[in-house]
């Protein structure tokens, strides 16, 4: 009996050391306040700042009995602050079509801006290279096919002081891209020396970049500087802050996404002047193409310039309604084309675009498919249709002009071998 009491009184006394350990180990201190304890994270091994999208078949067709391809990749720059869900609205506001800015802004919205920007843009252009197609049904010179689309949501950036001059200054993101990162994780490299792009499409809201820029192994960067830029080091000479140099000519078009296809189109002319002018100057073909202003309303001989439609008497007249005699729609190097007179309605009008774009409650724009209809849009189109194109059919003396889009797309061999526009 004592031995069974013996052990009771040891059970107890274990199971009130039990319990008085466990109320012990409930009991926690006050934390000093100098000490933060971070929560754990977790470690997203499913981010990728770089999205391959699927192409749109629209995209990736180049214009129907087109007599050359160009191979494109399309590059959109998305600023977002949680990963591609919604657009960082800091980094120069883009705002919808009633002026209201959305901090919250899908990308999802954004990106159908983008889709329907690059879309209308190669429609235009393609149409463009129809050589006087404002007349005529004739074949594009070029049909572009776009043969990556991709949404990059992170910048590798170059840290490299910004002149406030180049860029405005209200933006948070006014640095120069790090190219040769970026178009290293892309693979840049094989998409142009084994697949032959020529073009780079960058389409972004943000970032200091130049209206067009040439990487090319024969004649260096013939292109549009930075504004201002010549005190800078930006003189268009290629050095570690710009594009790599490949086995092969490619151009980057800055694509300012705060604009439409118009301006789009605009600096793809100036890239154009700038090759020409490389190629063949002002004194011969390519001067007499442009024309000189030889009367106070404007020019009689010439197709005029990016800037200046044949009636303007100063720079981006695109909807001047003066009427001029002008050869545009029959020039030639000769200065005996016919004369007709023209104006802004020769070139304002209505191109459709068979496409069901996508619809949006923030940007009306996404739903427009007309191009053509606004001035510089429209005279852009009507200049692009001017150049000699495919078939031209056009001589001087007993030579006939090339085409001179084959020029501008067979770069390294016109600027090594074959600096003429005559063949």
């Amino acid at each position: 009996m004592k031995k069974l009491l013996d052990y009771l009184v040891l059970v107890l006394i274990v199971g009130l050391m039990m319990f008085l350990s466990s109320c012990e180990k409930d009991y926690i201190e006050p934390l000093d306040d100098s000490i933060v304890i971070e929560e754990p994270s977790e470690v997203d091994t499913t981010w990728n700042p770089i999205e391959f999208e699927d192409i749109d078949p629209f995209l990736s067709t180049p214009a129907e009995d087109a007599h050359r391809v160009v191979n494109v990749v399309v590059i959109n720059y998305i600023p977002t602050k949680d990963k591609g869900q919604t657009l960082d609205q800091y980094t120069f506001p883009w705002r919808g079509n009633n002026g209201q800015l959305d901090m919250d802004l899908p990308v999802s919205e954004y990106k159908k801006w983008l889709l329907t920007s690059t879309i209308r843009t190669k429609f235009a252009f393609e149409e463009g290279t129809k050589f006087r197609g404002y007349k005529s049904n004739s074949r594009p010179s070029v049909g572009i096919k776009v043969l990556k689309y991709i949404n990059v949501y992170e910048m590798p950036k170059i840290e490299r002081q910004m002149p406030s001059n180049l860029f405005a200054i209200d933006s948070t993101e006014g640095y120069f891209p790090d190219y040769n990162k970026l178009f290293a994780d892309i693979g840049m490299d094989t998409l142009v020396n084994n697949y032959d792009v020529k073009e780079v499409w960058f389409n972004r809201k943000s970032l200091a970049v130049p209206e067009s820029n040439m990487s090319s192994p024969s004649s260096g960067d013939i292109s549009n500087p930075y504004f201002g830029s010549s005190q800078y080091g930006f003189n268009n000479t290629i050095d570690e802050y710009d594009l790599p140099i490949y086995d092969k000519t490619y151009v980057v078009y800055s694509h300012w996404m705060h604009n439409s296809y118009d301006k789009n189109l605009h600096v793809r002319g100036h890239q154009v002047e700038a090759q020409m002018n490389q190629v063949d100057g002002n004194d011969f073909i390519w001067g007499k193409f442009k024309g000189q202003v030889n009367t106070p309303d404007g020019r009689t001989r010439g197709c005029g310039t990016v800037h200046l439609p044949p009636n303007a008497t100063s720079g981006y007249q695109y909807n001047n309604t003066h009427y001029i005699l002008s050869d545009i729609e029959d020039w030639n190097p000769e200065g005996t084309g016919q004369q007709t007179e023209v104006n802004n309605s020769n070139w304002v009008k209505n191109y459709t675009i068979n496409y069901n774009f996508p619809t949006s409650t923030y940007h009306g724009e996404v739903q427009r498919n007309v191009v053509g209809n606004d001035p510089e849009g429209g005279w852009l189109m009507y200049w692009y249709q001017s150049i000699p194109g495919y078939d031209n059919g056009i001589e001087y003396g007993d030579k006939e002009l090339k085409n001179f889009w084959d020029v501008i797309y067979d770069w390294d061999y016109h600027f090594t071998n074959d600096k003429d526009l005559l063949k």
